[in-house]
């Protein structure tokens, strides 16, 4: 759930490696991804809950763990913006090994064809922990399907027939009723 109550859309979940101008690397885990959302947003409350000082000052934002500099970031947009390296190539490898993200990429298949497919070589995944997906539980695919009807094989094994009423119009005959096989 975002700030003004909104909710979004996560579609993998997975650890994000920050690469600091300063050289430092620090790996958030369980980072959500939410392809609405146009921003990168980091928790200040988790950073703070894993050891990490935040100092802000003069418009400065500098991360400290155990009084070793690890990074720094600006002012900007009313934000703090980290100075880090941007590495597409992995974040575009993160986005594509997401089970959850092929499973909604390929209209919400079976978690199962989805470990077949990754095992075949035909999508990388590298992490198969599958997430309960809200578009499935809302639209109730999770449910189990309805066990199959033995079919009769024979002729005339089972007939179905119906009885229909004519309303006020008599056959040729003078009946009001006539049975369909």
């Amino acid at each position: 759930m975002l700030g003004d109550a909104h909710t979004t859309q996560v579609l993998g979940k997975g650890d994000v490696k920050l690469c600091f101008t300063s050289g430092r690397v620090l790996t958030l885990k369980d980072v959500l991804y939410t392809p609405s959302m146009r921003k990168n947003l980091m928790s200040s409350f988790l950073l703070n809950k894993a050891g990490f000082k935040q100092i802000i000052e003069s418009d400065q934002y500098v991360i400290v763990k155990k009084d070793i500099f690890v990074g720094k970031g600006y002012a900007c947009d009313g934000m703090f913006k980290l100075n880090v390296e941007v590495n597409k190539a992995s974040t575009s490898v993160y986005m594509l090994s997401s089970t959850n993200f092929w499973h909604a990429r390929l209209c919400h298949i079976n978690d199962r064809y989805v470990g077949i497919m990754s095992s075949l070589g035909l999508i990388p995944i590298i992490k198969k922990n599958f997430e309960k997906c809200e578009a499935c539980s809302k639209a109730k695919i999770t449910k189990r399907p309805h066990f199959q009807v033995e079919r009769k094989t024979d002729l005339l094994e089972l007939v179905h027939t119906d009885i229909c009423e004519l309303r006020g119009i008599l056959t040729r005959g003078g009946n009001r009723y006539f049975i369909t096989f």
